[in-house]
């Protein structure tokens, strides 16, 4: 057996975490610090400097709990980023020339190519979707808007780094400059079946290849972490759904990983890159082999809850997020009113749509008080996910189940729609941090024998209601994409 530990860094937009595990995926210890968030209209942004001190603090505070002797079994870090974020800085001054732009931000939209040609072109090479929220676009605009980058451009003394790379960086005594593929995919500028920055994405962009850090492997030994006990060499860089997604251990052929935090994002494991039915091709490791996901986006998640708090929806004696579907239930079971319909265009529509500027909107809630309007945003998440898995069933018919994480996963009733919509058993797991566990997975040099902690399956069961409102849904959904 193996008796090292691993330290799992762990970086997720509204906090920053440390975990350690050992080899059988049990954590031993951990920190966490909330991180802040700024918001104006479709600007997403975060202070760089204080997500790197968060991270160092939680690490040295997550280490402070082992015993001296589970502190020398320490045997190295891996670091778990966000992966559309993107922070400028100037490698000789080592000074922060913006702001991290968070993958929530597009406000970078009107730098997104208009021609058909160019979005297939860009969908052939990089398996994305030209879309605000992966990196090109808001490289482009620092370029058009920020004096201080467009400076440092001008003195080639700039770096348009994905967040892993300015992490990396920061945190490591030798000072990286690189990023792994998993995390770079995302900026729409690498090949996805080469691994390597692309000439031709490089070109329909404008951008320079000077301005990115150079590429490496996800499990390739990248530096040194010294902590205040600890040095630990670093020889983990990826992104958070990419980590999540082997929570569980190794990736199965016949499963769909569902992670669901502010986003939520659908994976399954292909042998090859292959472009169709506006699901997105990812690249979720990259070792000594590639390994690659048919991946399903819906932006509005956790953050189309958020939403409608900040509009007032949800008040002071709401009910909790099962008790609100529940009360849809009842209410469906009687036939006492119809029940509200979401559009649920919260920070733009993901896969298969792949649309903006289309305002969220209640159908049919005149009557409906506050806790059904919640009922009908976390339906519409259900939905949305069924419209990316209806897409992966057309690739993939001999998908069986799905498995569930994150924080929305909790709700046993959104578990059980999900089940009774898709017609799939939905299993989930009782790990809180499925991109920490992931990490430490990978760190562990992926085992055979990798416990996998089920914590309930739900079982399709025959749910007329919410079908019917699915295909009340889709219609209006198509209404709204027509015009």
């Amino acid at each position: 057996m193996n008796d090292a530990l691993y330290l799992c860094l762990d970086q997720g937009g509204s906090s920053s975490r440390a975990m350690v595990f050992d080899s059988l995926g049990q954590c031993l210890a951990q920190s966490q610090l909330a991180v802040a968030e700024h918001r104006q209209g479709e600007r997403v942004e975060q202070d760089a400097a204080q997500l790197v001190a968060s991270l160092r603090s939680c690490a040295n505070a997550a280490v402070a709990q082992l015993t001296w002797p589970q502190r020398a079994a320490l045997s190295a870090c891996g670091l778990v980023t966000q992966r559309s974020s993107l922070v400028a800085f100037n490698p000789v001054t080592e000074e922060l020339l913006s702001p991290v732009l968070s993958w929530q931000d597009t406000r970078a939209a009107e730098h997104l190519p208009s021609s058909a040609d160019d979005i297939q072109l860009i969908y052939q090479h990089t398996g994305l979707m030209a879309n605000a929220h992966f990196s090109a676009s808001k490289m482009c605009w620092l370029l058009q808007h920020n004096d201080a980058v467009k400076k440092a451009a001008q003195q080639q003394q700039l770096i348009l780094a994905p967040l892993a790379c300015y992490l990396a960086h920061s945190l490591l005594a030798n000072k990286p400059i690189l990023v792994d593929r998993g995390n770079a995919s995302r900026t729409l500028l690498v090949d996805v079946a080469k691994g390597q920055w692309c000439p031709q994405m490089l070109g329909l962009w404008g951008l320079d290849r000077c301005y990115l850090p150079s590429l490496v492997a996800s499990d390739a030994i990248i530096g040194q972490l010294e902590l205040d006990d600890i040095s630990l060499p670093m020889r983990l860089l990826t992104g958070d759904q990419c980590a999540a997604a082997f929570a569980q251990g190794e990736l199965q052929a016949q499963q769909v990983s569902i992670n669901m935090g502010t986003g939520a994002f659908l994976l399954s494991p292909v042998a090859t890159p292959q472009c169709r039915n506006g699901l997105l091709n990812s690249i979720v490791h990259w070792a000594e082999l590639p390994v690659y996901c048919l991946e399903g986006t819906v932006n509005g998640a956790g953050v189309a809850l958020q939403y409608i708090a900040k509009q007032g929806e949800l008040k002071d004696d709401a009910l909790p997020l099962d008790a609100c579907l529940h009360l849809a239930d009842k209410q469906a079971d009687a036939l006492a009113q119809t029940l509200p319909l979401f559009i649920n265009t919260v920070s733009g529509l993901g896969s298969p749509d792949w649309r903006s500027g289309i305002a969220p909107r209640f159908i049919g809630h005149e009557l409906a008080n506050h806790s059904l309007r919640v009922a009908a945003v976390a339906e519409s998440i259900v939905f949305l996910l069924q419209r990316n898995l209806e897409c992966m069933l057309r690739e993939k018919p001999a998908l069986q189940y799905v498995a569930v994480s994150g924080g929305l996963s909790h709700s046993d009733a959104l578990c059980q729609r999900l089940s009774d919509l898709s017609g799939l058993r939905v299993e989930r797991s009782s790990v809180v941090e499925a991109s920490a566990r992931g990490a430490a997975y990978l760190l562990a040099g992926r085992p055979a024998h990798w416990p996998c902690i089920i914590e309930r399956v739900f079982q399709p069961q025959d749910n007329h209601p919410l079908r019917q409102r699915y295909r009340q849904w889709s219609t209006a959904l198509m209404q709204q994409l027509q015009h």
